[in-house]
């Protein structure tokens, strides 16, 4: 792993969509030895690592970090490991929240780990924009045409589609629950439920400015 330049991401921040459409902008696979790729799985001359650190252990001096709105984060952990959210989630959720904050607080913080961020809801709201840091920290040329060729080939339902045509049964992180609109609809009253809470334990004061001026993480 430390023979590779490392990118970093908690579980459920988007880097299914990122590394994906990285993979083809670059025409190079990422490292782990179970993946959703568009690329044939066979090859193995890789360019990055992929990893979540959810232990915090992990030393290294490449670090490109993926974070994400703490409430979606763990709606999408919640709902991919249990089936639905739970009235009796109160405590679970508290303790994702503080896992996250440190996390966060890790790689983002005064002495952060990371040499390169970004943001996964302002990808979808400037890719390009964010996905210059992405080639800035491999120490390649941005192409604006083949990012908006790769991206074509990336969405939730292609990777759906790739993650099943992998094993028999359902991915349990990528699979069609994602594409449904009762998915959709069942975050936004989630984030009404508890929006305020996460956002006020894991996102401390000297951490907000990595969450603006995209204002879609505040509290409802």
């Amino acid at each position: 792993m430390l023979d590779y330049p490392l990118f970093i991401s908690y579980p459920r921040s988007g880097s299914y969509w990122i590394n994906c459409v990285a993979e083809l902008y670059f025409d190079r696979p990422r490292l782990r030895e179970e993946r959703v790729t568009l690329l044939p799985e066979d090859r193995t001359d890789w360019m990055w690592f992929h990893d979540h650190d959810i232990d915090l252990d992990i030393e290294h001096d490449h670090v490109l970090y993926l974070y994400r709105d703490p409430v979606d984060v763990i709606y999408s952990l919640l709902v991919a490991e249990q089936g639905k959210i739970k009235k009796r989630d109160g405590k679970k959720i508290e303790e994702l929240a503080s896992a996250l904050c440190k996390h966060y607080d890790k790689y983002l913080g005064e002495e952060g780990a990371a040499k390169a961020v970004i943001r996964y809801e302002a990808c979808r709201e400037d890719l390009a924009g964010q996905f210059k840091e992405v080639t800035r920290y491999f120490g390649q040329e941005f192409d604006l045409q083949r990012l908006d060729w790769a991206a074509e080939q990336v969405s939730k339902d292609t990777l759906v589609k790739a993650a099943s045509a992998r094993q028999k049964r359902p991915d349990q992180y990528m699979n069609e629950k994602m594409l449904k609109e009762a998915y959709s609809k069942k975050r936004e009253q989630f984030r009404l439920d508890y929006g305020g809470q996460i956002v006020e334990i894991a996102i401390p004061e000297h951490l907000a400015s990595f969450f603006r001026p995209l204002q879609d993480i505040q509290a409802v």
